[in-house]
């Protein structure tokens, strides 16, 4: 078995009642952030995904680049969203390989009718360039460390304070996939 890892913008009950209504509970294992990772098949894992993205789940491909995230599940599985893996990031300014990679993942992304993050973001330079890049949104430590949901809520709400976290100001973009 492989496994194919995903991460998806839901809450836990849209998640356990179409993992329920579909029948594939025991195949679906989720942490507290809402990653889910499919042990299964490939045929079982792209039904899972098809019915959870029929419930407006949007699927991310995380860590894109590295270990499971192949670019082959881009053809394979129901994808909206690439999360470049911090590792193209963090070397961005220094390795002009990394921003040829960056820069070819956006465009397929883009040409795939997929939204693009780009993960492990922890300087202005690193959000300037991957803005710059193409990139749809960005996430790490410059923004704000971890935090459970609900500060996330006042956060947005109240906003950043001085020498807190830094909120980003990409446009966002409709997706227009089919």
């Amino acid at each position: 078995m492989r496994e194919i890892c995903a991460e998806i913008e839901a809450d836990r009950e849209t998640l356990r009642q179409t993992m329920e209504t579909q029948g594939f509970e025991s195949l679906v294992l989720a942490d507290p952030a809402g990653r889910i990772v499919l042990a299964t098949d490939e045929p079982v894992a792209i039904e899972v995904l098809t019915a959870l993205r029929s419930r407006g789940v949007r699927i991310a491909l995380d860590d894109f680049g590295t270990g499971y995230s192949s670019l082959s599940y881009l053809n394979q599985f129901p994808v909206d969203i690439v999360k470049i893996d911090r590792t193209f990031v963090a070397n961005l300014g220094r390795d002009s390989v990394s921003e040829i990679i960056v820069t070819a993942v956006v465009q397929l992304a883009h040409a795939l009718h997929m939204s693009v993050i780009a993960e492990g973001i922890e300087t202005t330079e690193q959000h300037h360039t991957v803005t710059g890049l193409g990139c749809d949104s960005s996430q790490g430590f410059y923004f704000a460390p971890p935090m459970p949901g609900n500060n996330v809520e006042t956060l947005l709400q109240t906003g950043a304070g001085v020498g807190g976290p830094r909120l980003p100001r990409t446009e966002h973009k409709p997706d227009d996939r089919t």
